[in-house]
């Protein structure tokens, strides 16, 4: 799907509108009718006007005054396009946020951006070069119940010589 444009929108009114139950058939209907532009972002689902707003995340496209949408929900965030919704999707991300942050850290999904957040990496190059050399993950956590905040990089046999 090349040569889109993706708009980020601030809500639309669900008149006329046609839902897709997947991201595949969505994508194959923009493909097929050649639309050039998808709209992405969060929608107000709650009808009642003094209720709390409750939001939904989708990618929609306008087709012959139709309203064309796949919606989806996330803890956090949204995507920004289809393959980025896809490859979140096959990572197990719960939040548009976090792929975005594995992105901008080299992370390679949300388990990886679990343990960054929890372990006080001070960057991606920090976490990646743990990794590369040997340090641990989470196997302190099975092995002794708790998590050991990692400042920087500690080798994995000095950190199990502290544990006592």
């Amino acid at each position: 799907m090349e040569n889109i444009k993706y708009v980020e929108i601030n809500g639309y009114n669900q008149k006329n509108a046609i839902k897709f139950k997947s991201i595949e058939d969505f994508e194959y209907f923009v493909s097929d009718n050649q639309i050039k532009t998808i709209f992405y972002g969060a929608r107000c689902i709650t009808e009642d006007y003094y209720a709390e707003k409750r939001y939904i995340n989708c990618f929609f496209a306008i087709f012959e005054s139709f309203i064309c949408l796949f919606e989806y929900k996330l803890e956090e965030g949204y995507y920004k396009t289809i393959q980025d919704y896809k490859d979140g999707k096959s990572k197990g991300f719960t939040s548009g946020e976090d792929y975005y942050f594995s992105i901008q850290n080299g992370l390679k999904d949300q388990e990886a951006v679990n343990y960054y957040k929890k372990t006080y990496f001070l960057s991606g190059k920090d976490y990646r070069d743990a990794l590369k050399h040997g340090f641990i993950q989470n196997k302190l956590v099975k092995e002794h119940g708790y998590l050991m905040p990692i400042m920087g990089l500690i080798k994995k046999k000095a950190l199990e010589n502290n544990i006592h």
